[in-house]
């Protein structure tokens, strides 16, 4: 890491490394030195320490030093017997620092700037049970930064004045991620497994999905969600919708290409709706389609009686396009169909499609929503 040095200091630059041979001899009320601009290391037998609260680390050389505390090489502590710097004295930690269970020389460490009269905090990293006053970084190798911020997930991350529940997440700003995988920036929330919200007052809670901008919700497998006004009025998303047959029954395309459909918010709300397909035969010949639809669909609300309703191409749609290469297998892609239409039983938009008996054909639907209440 490097260190401001001024120029009558540049002799100290050598004693880059302090270590303390055998900590134990300083029992529970010792002072922990250092030389000039120093990383402190803490090494030798050691266990169930705990700084004095006067002067737990000795004052800095000059305004502006800095200082990395952190365990030497084949150095680990124990819960039952852990090292801990107090917020006390010339230290000015958010919360006392512990080295624990799970420390291992690299990933746990302590950084620290002279402010003139003393220690303040700047970053810790932690791998251990950990907590302290304003920060909170009780996750197994988690690590946070920053004012305020809990990283309580396993290999979690959070910065600034955030939270990283979810195992191996990241929240940053004043975000929350506490779903796995999960990532939230600026104001917003990622609550969906691997879920990526951003922005300001974003909401992303459907799994893999993504929200940014003002206000954006995305509940929704794999929705991309895009809003400008924290109010929430409106949005626009993206979806994808797939699926396959294999025989001539009507087979309902779904966001996980099983049985997640696209269904629209219980309350009162508009969708312009555009839909692009195509269609591709599998092995044995070369056949494809495409098709492009448009629809409006409006729920009236809970309050209203909960009614859909639906405007657009009624019933099976021919292909807009077809191709087929050398030679199609037999299959004659003219006469696949898609339909659109209202899901009643689940106030979802459907997008159905039929294919053709003796061929498999996959198929794969962009679903471009702007949705408005």
């Amino acid at each position: 890491m490097p260190h401001r040095l001024p120029p009558d200091h540049s002799v100290e630059a050598r004693h880059l490394a302090v270590e303390i041979a055998d900590a134990a001899d300083y029992g529970d009320g010792f002072t922990l030195q250092h030389h000039g601009a120093s990383v402190l290391v803490l090494a030798g037998d050691w266990q169930d320490w705990t700084s004095d609260g006067t002067t737990p680390i000795a004052d800095g050389s000059y305004e502006g030093q800095e200082l990395l505390v952190s365990l030497a090489i084949g150095q680990f502590g124990h819960n039952d017997n852990p090292f801990i710097i107090q917020d006390a004295g010339n230290v000015n930690l958010h919360g006392d620092f512990k080295f624990g269970v799970h420390d291992y020389v690299g990933p746990a460490w302590l950084r620290l700037q002279w402010d003139g009269s003393a220690w303040r905090e700047v970053a810790r990293n932690n791998v251990s049970d950990q907590s302290g006053g304003a920060l909170n970084f009780s996750g197994r190798f988690a690590h946070g930064e920053g004012d305020a911020s809990a990283a309580t997930g396993e290999v979690s991350h959070a910065e600034g004045n955030s939270t990283a529940s979810g195992d191996y997440s990241h929240a940053e700003g004043g975000s929350s991620a506490s779903a796995p995988y999960s990532h939230a920036e600026g104001t917003s929330t990622a609550s969906g497994d691997r879920s990526h919200a951003e922005g300001n007052r974003t909401e992303a809670s459907g799994y893999a999905a993504h929200a940014e901008g003002d206000g954006a919700k995305a509940d929704k497998y794999a929705q991309h969600a895009h809003a400008s006004g924290a109010s929430w009025l409106g949005q626009v998303s993206r979806l994808v919708a797939w699926g396959d047959t294999n025989d001539g029954t009507k087979t309902n395309l779904c966001l996980d290409g099983t049985d997640d459909v696209i269904a629209m918010p219980s309350g009162y709300m508009a969708w312009n709706v555009r839909v692009e397909v195509v269609a591709n035969k599998a092995g044995g010949g070369f056949a494809c389609a495409r098709w492009n639809l448009e629809a409006l669909l409006l729920n009236d609300g809970a309050e209203y009686g909960g009614d859909l309703y639906y405007s657009g191409p009624s019933g099976d749609q021919a292909p807009d396009d077809t191709l087929t290469g050398g030679s199609s297998g037999g299959a004659t892609p003219g006469n696949w169909r898609v339909e659109l239409s209202a899901d009643a039983e689940h106030s979802a938009l459907a997008i159905k499609v039929t294919g053709e008996a003796g061929h498999t054909i996959h198929w794969v639907a962009r679903v471009e929503l702007v949705e408005a209440i």
